[in-house]
């Protein structure tokens, strides 16, 4: 449990309230300084997403209810760097009024959650925006010696290689996420980008002359959805270390799961993290699109789906199920939208997670599940 101090540094303890006839424990006189927007109240049973390329499904077996809070006017607050510690403080005055400090484990459990938020806001970003390719950039230590080892040089090398890209491209997308390399721990850059359609990239080659291709863990070339070998490119402008880079293939999904599995790789640092953990995870162009939302009680119908499509996610097999002690009490259906705008329902494994056992295992499609 958290703890709270007053204005002296005092721990707070259970008080009487004489104006409601109650014994506050801390957490109680906490939210005293808060105020609930009860008119921005939202009640669901269905979350719906529409992005890019995709349209993604949640049904809540229990109706969810958010209530946003905002501070009473008077005071004002500050986060600790860290987020371990938020003070309230008096707005005229400038004195602390109250502050609460998570333990360790309250402190761990946050920063998990907050990269996994991070991580949906990435991928909910990325789908909800068209990409032409995607890429790895590398610092080599004799090139770059501190940017290989330093976020902040790191990211200005890649804003300063931003710019030089879109002066000569002019319409230039992008969002990347720094991960540090697993055998010499050097910071390295994976990146969605969008180029114009009308860019010509040069394929890369071997000194022998043998054009190379993008291959899978059995030395296989991959194929796109026409059955071609993905080819290698060479990346303009890049010259602080080697690149990776090749264009989308076969729909975003692929390469923006492949992105996101960095931001929260066995809950190890990121190297983002070296200015904060609560600093952002990713850089991204100015402008990008943010994916529709809508949020539905049972009955009502969707703005933003035609009833074709909405009745087809909601009979389709869901592609996650969330349980808590084997009881289902959220499932996620997906589809996906082709170049003629035709939604499309995802059929593969059902991913499983119980919350209670923390258990998380695939299955095929089975009969119990919604049709």
């Amino acid at each position: 449990m958290p703890k709270y101090y007053d204005s002296r540094g005092d721990e707070v303890a259970p008080r009487y309230d004489i104006s409601s006839g109650k014994e506050l424990e801390p957490e109680d006189v906490w939210l005293t300084y808060w105020t609930p927007l009860l008119g921005k109240t939202v009640r669901y049973d269905e979350a719906i997403k529409l992005f890019e390329k995709s349209i993604e499904l949640k049904a809540y077996n229990k109706t969810k209810e958010i209530t946003p809070y905002k501070l009473k006017e008077g005071y004002k607050r500050k986060t600790s760097t860290d987020g371990k510690r938020i003070t309230i403080f008096h707005e005229v005055t400038g004195k602390p009024a109250i502050s609460r400090v998570l333990s360790d484990e309250e402190y761990e459990d946050l920063v998990h959650a907050r990269k996994i938020r991070k991580r949906k806001a990435f991928i909910d970003k990325a789908l909800a925006n068209a990409w032409t390719h995607w890429a790895t950039l590398t610092f080599s230590p004799e090139v770059a010696p501190t940017a290989a080892y330093t976020y902040q040089e790191a990211k200005e090398a890649f804003m300063q290689w931003r710019k030089s890209v879109k002066r000569s491209q002019g319409d230039f997308k992008y969002m990347a996420i720094a991960e540090y390399g697993s055998k010499q721990g050097r910071i390295h850059w994976h990146a969605l980008l969008y180029f114009p359609p009308s860019t010509v990239f040069k394929q890369v080659y071997t000194p022998k002359g043998k054009a190379l291709f993008l291959t899978n863990s059995n030395h296989k070339n991959v194929l796109d959805e026409q059955g071609k070998s993905v080819p290698k490119l060479l990346l303009p402008r890049w010259r602080y270390g080697f690149t990776d880079f090749y264009p989308v293939y076969n729909g975003p999904q692929r390469a923006v799961s492949y992105m996101a599995k960095y931001m929260t790789k066995d809950d190890e640092a990121a190297p983002y993290e070296q200015q904060g953990t609560n600093a952002k995870a990713y850089l991204s162009s100015k402008g990008l699109k943010n994916p529709k939302k809508e949020y539905l009680l049972k009955g009502k119908r969707s703005k933003l789906l035609d009833e074709k499509k909405q009745d087809q996610l909601e009979k389709a097999r869901p592609t996650f199920r969330l349980l808590q002690n084997g009881a289902e009490i959220m499932h996620k259906s997906e589809a996906f939208i082709d170049d003629q705008g035709e939604s499309h329902i995802l059929h593969r494994q059902v991913g499983i997670i119980d919350v209670a056992k923390k258990e998380h295992r695939s299955t095929t499609n089975h009969p119990d599940a919604p049709q």
